[in-house]
């Protein structure tokens, strides 16, 4: 018998994709990964990993620990979970000395409110000058 996802496997999967889509750009070198990790290092210190985790959540939207793993491994060897929440929590103390909060959505993922967002973009490009 044929499986229907529901609305929430959609959600999820559409969510995974998008990840996967700006990974494989990355990888094509359509999109200037290596520039914006370079801003982002010379803009709040973050490491290549935190820096590629950043990147997907000044997307916006709320995203799932699993596509933050995925931004996180960079197309290597998924880490635990609590190597991901290390990591994250190492971001939050980075951001913070800006103003930017990381949220937690409780059983859901990780999101940024859209003005810390904002500020961070902000804070990207005056780096890249």
């Amino acid at each position: 018998m044929l499986h229907v996802p529901n609305s929430d496997e959609l959600r999820q999967r559409i969510e995974f994709l998008e990840v996967e889509n700006l990974q494989l750009r990355r990888q094509l070198g359509i999109e200037p990964n290596n520039l914006f990790i370079r801003t982002a290092k010379d803009a709040f210190g973050v490491t290549n990993s935190q820096a590629r985790v950043l990147q997907v959540l000044v997307v916006g939207k709320v995203r799932s620990t699993d596509a933050l793993m995925y931004a996180y491994a960079n197309g290597g060897e998924y880490p635990s979970s609590g190597c991901l929440k290390v990591q994250i929590s190492k971001l939050r103390t980075k951001l913070a000395a800006f103003g930017i909060k990381v949220r937690n959505e409780r059983a859901v993922g990780y999101s940024m409110a859209e003005d810390d967002r904002a500020r961070a973009c902000e804070l990207l490009e005056a780096a890249a000058l």
